[in-house]
């Protein structure tokens, strides 16, 4: 593993070394060098390098040829737990998706089921005679005239004239036959 330097004051990797701006040259001095942690300590030039060459000999020192030496691993303790665990999560794992199988095969199941009932309701359906009324009159409503005193065009379904503007033509006659009778009935009153 190689060597990174830590900061000196919470211990953490968390640090911007920098040059500093405000300094002209072609490559970076000691002395340009502008260190950062997230913790608030901040050093400069050689206090930078002092610390740096520092802790790369603790570093150096405390790792040795035996300290390379394979890892003898967690005890076996930790491995029979280790496996419990996963035999536990693989139950749990198998219990799981035994749940949303059948959860789905149910779902299914219902689908098929609605669909049934609803074939059925339409066979029902489609063995009732259904029969359409009459037309209100023999003829139908085509051969009755519009109502409008006047117009001779035939009318429409649902309505007394040929066109809307006949039966506008009707509601501005009524309102002005209205307004004369009220005008009359005032004179007369007064």
């Amino acid at each position: 593993m190689a060597f990174k330097m830590r900061c000196p004051k919470c211990e953490s990797f968390d640090y911007s070394v920098e040059r500093d701006n405000r300094t002209f040259g072609a490559v970076a001095q000691a002395f340009e060098l502008v260190y950062h942690c997230r913790c608030g300590k901040q050093m400069f030039g050689e206090q930078l390098v002092k610390e740096y060459e520092r802790q790369k000999k603790a570093y150096e020192s405390t790792s040795s040829a035996s300290d390379v030496a394979l890892d003898p691993g967690p005890p076996l303790e930790e491995l029979e737990e280790v496996a419990e665990l996963r035999g536990r999560l693989e139950s749990r794992r198998r219990l799981v998706e035994d749940r949303q199988r059948e959860a789905a095969e149910q779902q299914i199941r219902q689908r098929e089921e609605e669909d049934r009932r609803w074939r059925a309701r339409v066979q029902e359906s489609s063995r009732e005679v259904v029969t359409t009324p009459p037309p209100i009159d023999g003829a139908g409503v085509a051969d009755q005239e519009c109502a409008w005193p006047g117009c001779t065009k035939p009318r429409r379904s649902n309505s007394k004239y040929c066109t809307r503007a006949c039966s506008n033509k009707n509601a501005r006659a009524r309102h002005k036959a209205r307004q004369k009778k009220s005008k009359k009935s005032k004179s007369a009153a007064a």
